[in-house]
């Protein structure tokens, strides 16, 4: 049994290399591969090739050196110059629901990139864009453990990274020759970008017609607020949950966590698989449309129901819940507090027994 599932991991491995090995982008300098620290566990190629690590682009002749946020230099691949084509290293490990998907990750902050993230925890071979010179802004935000930010530790886990300029024809010429090899590209500018880019969705597939494209904004790709920056602050105040949270004679309290920009992510990836899903039935590549407002909006529970049909505005409560008791945090002898929730009738027994 064990000499059978050892082949069977050597064989998976093989398919993944195969698959992922060589994907041709066009005229590229060589320049030899440094192989160092945290891409030991990748493989050794050829002088010639470049290696995509989840630090970022590694490469010799001081074209990358080590120090950066993330322990590498970024490169920026329109300084590469010409010569036969990249290769993209394998990742082992064993494979997914979604091994042999390969998602391009153009997104910044969370809203888009978590949604890669989640893909690749599912097996997807996950490419990592960023901006040259300084990486993704996520590299940038503490805590730092050294020189590596802990955030992006967590939220860039998984991917390999390359750095392209697309606000430049030259890398929106690189990207074009990523997209063949490409089943999802997710991202997250200002509406209207990759249209002045001239990489929107209908250009990108005329390339790869079995493209699915997420796309994520803060008020949607169109509307009267299309045009308006924002943040996960802004998303989670125009879907009310902002208003609704904190205490009634105390001013909007912000959760914990940027919720919007979470929220939006899961519901980027449930739309993701459900493309991949129709694309197998059509064989048509997908949109998906999220904004972060709307994905706020879906999870508060019976507001708007409320407010339609019986006129209902709901308020500040705090902790509480006016159908259910008890549920607080309740402080403790020793300066500590304890959550009790055991709001029903059922359960409101049990904490009396137990409490004595």
């Amino acid at each position: 049994m064990q000499g059978g599932r050892g082949q069977d991991d050597r064989e998976r491995q093989r398919r993944a290399e195969d698959r992922r090995g060589r994907v041709p982008l066009g005229d590229v300098d060589e320049h030899p591969v440094a192989q160092r620290d945290a891409l030991e566990r990748l493989p050794v190629l050829a002088d010639g090739h470049l290696v995509f690590g989840a630090a970022g682009v590694v490469v010799e002749d001081g074209l990358g050196q080590p120090g950066a946020r993330g322990g590498f230099e970024l490169v920026d691949v329109e300084r590469l110059g010409h010569g036969q084509e990249f290769i993209l290293a394998a990742m082992t490990g064993s494979p997914g629901a979604l091994d042999g998907i390969r998602v391009l990750d153009l997104g910044t902050r969370v809203g888009a990139p978590f949604a890669a993230t989640l893909l690749g925890e599912l097996g997807a071979d996950v490419i990592k864009v960023e901006q040259p010179g300084t990486g993704d802004f996520m590299r940038t935000i503490g805590p730092f453990d050294g020189e590596t930010s802990l955030w992006w530790s967590v939220e860039g886990r998984g991917k390999r990274s390359i750095t392209l300029d697309l606000s430049r024809p030259a890398g929106q010429d690189v990207l074009r020759r990523l997209i063949p090899h490409a089943d999802v590209l997710v991202e997250n500018f200002q509406p209207g970008t990759l249209e002045r880019w001239n990489i929107a969705p209908d250009d990108l597939r005329v390339l790869n017609p079995r493209l699915i494209v997420s796309r994520v904004s803060v008020y949607g790709q169109d509307g009267p607020y299309r045009d308006r920056p924002g943040l996960d602050r802004n998303g989670i105040a125009l879907g009310g949950l902002l208003g609704i949270t904190g205490y009634e004679d105390r001013p909007p309290v912000r959760p914990g966590v940027i919720i919007a920009d979470y929220l939006t992510a899961l519901f980027n990836t449930i739309g993701v698989l459900a493309a991949l899903v129709e694309r197998e039935r059509s064989g048509e590549g997908q949109g998906v449309e999220l904004s972060l407002y709307e994905s706020v909006l879906r999870v508060m529970e019976w507001t708007v129901a409320g407010f339609d049909r019986l006129g209902m505005v709901r308020a500040r409560t705090g902790n509480r819940l006016a159908n259910s008791a008890p549920l607080d945090n309740y402080a403790t002898s020793d300066g500590r507090y304890v959550c009790i929730a055991a709001a029903g009738d059922v359960l409101f027994p049990r904490l009396a027994k137990a409490i004595g």
